[in-house]
């Protein structure tokens, strides 16, 4: 299957597109998105494309220039030479933070390191992009075979080991690990405020991700808000309690006692 074919099947199926982003960006059906200038190219759950902004003129062998694996697909923008760089992932990573969030720190890890290498655009939110179906755009497949992780990171150098405790870039994938790490601390204690039922605490655990978004210079969209604060405080509701949230204080406390 070649690259532009592959994007388009695996579009969501209501992706968001517009043609003049000062106009907004709304949910078109697949058949009608495919035409516009600017379109989602992954859903709200998985992240299948690394998409980079490359604001300089020119900018359609920068990937050379910078000693970067080729992008699988290139889409210049005719009148400056501004390009967005598509790289496709061959196991898609799962964006919902439901369990393990070690692979999407470590996604996020190489998505940040290579915008540095390429120079791109750290406000670029990823969400909507220029359409490589679209012939308005100079569209050019360098590359038909998806990327793992693991060979982008040869291209790479990641600035020191991915941990649990770190705080990543507020860049891509980034973003949702952050938000998800802060809003994950803070249900451990709301929950202690003993909820009647689920529904109120989701609610609660919604509103206060919607605030920790704003604080974001490139927010994310509202569905992937809701995914982690679904993920966030089904986990929390499911598994947390205030015997296991006083054990925990306790264990630590004598851990400090200790040192």
């Amino acid at each position: 299957m070649g690259c532009l074919t592959l994007f388009e099947s695996t579009l969501p199926k209501k992706p968001y597109c517009c043609d003049d982003y000062f106009r907004g960006i709304s949910p078109r059906t697949k058949s009608i998105a495919v035409k516009k200038l600017h379109i989602q190219a992954n859903g709200p759950t998985h992240l299948r494309w690394l998409v980079f902004d490359i604001d300089h003129q020119d900018s359609g062998m920068l990937w050379e220039q910078t000693n970067m694996a080729a992008p699988n697909i290139s889409v210049m923008n005719p009148e400056n030479g501004h390009c967005h760089y598509f790289y496709n992932l061959e196991t898609p990573v799962r964006t919902a933070l439901e369990a393990n969030i070690k692979p999407i720190r470590y996604a996020a890890s190489i998505q940040t390191a290579m915008r540095k290498k390429l120079m791109a655009d750290a406000g670029f939110s990823g969400t909507i992009s220029k359409n490589p179906l679209n012939p308005h755009w100079k569209t050019k497949v360098w590359r038909d075979e998806p990327y793992s992780l693991d060979e982008l990171s040869d291209y790479v150098k990641l600035e020191k080991p991915v941990t649990k405790k770190e705080q990543l870039e507020n860049y891509g994938l980034g973003r949702n690990c952050n938000l998800f790490e802060d809003l994950r601390n803070w249900s451990y204690k709301e929950i202690r405020m003993n909820y009647p039922n689920y529904a109120g605490f989701y609610e609660s655990c919604f509103s206060y991700a919607l605030n920790l978004n704003l604080e974001l210079a490139s927010p994310l969209n509202i569905n992937e808000i809701k995914n982690i604060s679904k993920s966030v405080s089904k986990w929390t509701y499911t598994h947390f309690d205030n015997e296991i949230f006083s054990d925990i204080q306790s264990a630590r406390g004598s851990l400090k006692g200790k040192a």
